[in-house]
């Protein structure tokens, strides 16, 4: 399998609202990877989210076009 890259963004507080105190790159093959090697890198940080990195994201489907809303992705109507 091969390994896939992922952003851990460590808080410095457990609300939600808080700004982002650090941001890592991690390798790992799954997304239960890349949290357990996110854990076991906090330090002092309370909180870490695990996210795949937008750049990393696959590309469209042939026919398929964002749409204006969010970002989200409709197929083009033939």
């Amino acid at each position: 399998m091969a390994r896939s890259t992922w952003h851990a963004y460590y808080f410095d507080s457990l609300d939600r609202t808080s700004p982002v105190a650090r941001t890592a790159i991690i390798e790992a093959d799954n997304e239960d990877d890349a949290g357990k090697i996110a854990i076991a890198q906090m330090g002092r940080c309370m909180r870490v989210d695990v996210a795949r990195p937008m750049w990393g994201a696959p590309s469209l489907a042939p026919g398929a076009q964002r749409s204006p809303a969010a970002g989200s992705t409709m197929l083009a109507s033939a």
